[in-house]
């Protein structure tokens, strides 16, 4: 969860990132409502996919707008000086569009907003409400640019928030490790997966990514389940994410169903020794093609073709976030950017191998944030 002083402190960043002249932003995407304000609407509740807006003013000031059935699905305490609601459903009487219910809640609220003096994100459902705004906007703030850009450098409470999504995917890592087997299915291995990370996260959660076989003749696959059954030979590639209030995991490991062949330890060695190298030179302002490179030229050196996809990226509410650790990167790592090293390769003849660590990047290089065991068995 989120932190009320973590909040504040990315409140403080955002205003000093913009210029004197902005008394007042307008937000409604998801990610960022949450990320200034702990405001996030459980996945699994009558109101998920619903928005709400979040109106900041230079003074201090924090108000959230929705309508009245969405405030009843928040999950944890909204850190706000006050919420504005506008009746949706009441039991009573015949629902309305929901969805121009901030918009209403603004406009009584506030009036009419002057874009002169604030600014509304570009791709904000905002910029629809046009009876709320009025003047022509003389800044030119890109203002989902400016936060998307604040949101790399992760605060404490950040931190705190991933590792509980990490400990929650070990959890599930676990069970894999213990389940896969020939005559299962991957939608089994799914099951367990799930209710073990449901177990150590304590509440409702979503998880999702791939959770599927690769072999000799399909060394490539991912996605969700599809019902198939586990057959010795297989490489079961399991990379998923855990979702907690918003933020997320992202680990991976890959494990053999059966004994695994020489070739396929020979793949799993080289993806560990290129994550090593890539593990090994993590830290602020070094660039990612420069990580990258390592990481491929590592999987060169053990007898296999460069990485054919990226070698990491960012994370945190969004997957994948900047930065991106691929061959034409123009990204550098910054101080509390937390990332992934996934290298991996998917060779006719043997199958796919993927492995994966998250890292919080430090002043002293970076710490791993995630802690499953990677091996074939």
């Amino acid at each position: 969860m989120l932190t009320k002083e973590g909040c504040n402190k990315r409140r403080e960043r955002l205003w000093a990132s913009l210029p004197d002249s902005v008394e007042w932003v307008l937000i409604s995407n998801p990610r960022h409502v949450k990320y200034f304000s702990n405001i996030w609407l459980n996945p699994v509740s009558f109101s998920a996919g619903q928005t709400v807006w979040l109106h900041l003013e230079r003074s201090g000031n924090a108000t959230a707008l929705a309508d009245n059935f969405t405030l009843k699905s928040l999950s944890g305490e909204a850190y706000v000086d006050e919420t504005v609601s506008e009746i949706w459903y009441d039991g009573k009487n015949s629902v309305e569009n929901r969805d121009s219910k901030q918009a209403i809640a603004l406009k009584k609220h506030f009036g009419t907003l002057d874009l002169r003096t604030g600014a509304v994100e570009e791709d904000s459902l905002a910029i629809a409400a046009l009876e709320t705004i009025q003047g022509k906007p003389e800044l030119n703030i890109k203002l989902g640019d400016v936060i998307k850009f604040l949101r790399r450098k992760k605060e404490a409470d950040e931190v705190e928030h991933l590792k509980t999504c990490m400990r929650a995917c070990e959890a599930g890592h676990v069970a894999a490790l213990e389940y896969v087997r020939a005559g299962v299915t991957d939608m089994d291995v799914y099951r367990a997966v799930h209710a073990a990370v449901l177990e150590e996260a304590g509440r409702p959660c979503v998880v999702y990514g791939d959770f599927r076989a690769t072999n000799a003749e399909l060394p490539k696959a991912g996605g969700l389940p599809i019902g198939y059954t586990l057959q010795d030979g297989d490489l079961y590639i399991l990379d998923y994410s855990v979702i907690l209030d918003g933020y997320r995991s992202d680990f991976t490991n890959t494990i053999a169903v059966g004994e695994p062949s020489s070739d396929q330890q020979a793949l799993m060695n080289a993806c560990i020794a290129s994550l090593e190298a890539g593990e090994e030179a993590l830290r602020a302002d070094i660039s990612c093609k420069t990580i990258f490179d390592l990481c491929s030229d590592t999987m060169v050196a053990k007898g296999f073709e460069p990485l054919p996809s990226h070698a990491g990226h960012g994370l945190g509410l969004e997957h994948p976030e900047p930065p991106a650790i691929v061959a034409n990167s123009t990204d550098t790592l910054l101080l509390g950017d937390v990332v992934t090293l996934e290298p991996g390769n998917y060779i006719p003849g043997i199958g796919g191998v993927r492995i994966e660590r998250n890292y919080l990047i430090t002043e002293s290089g970076s710490e791993n944030l995630s802690h499953q065991r990677i091996a074939l068995r």
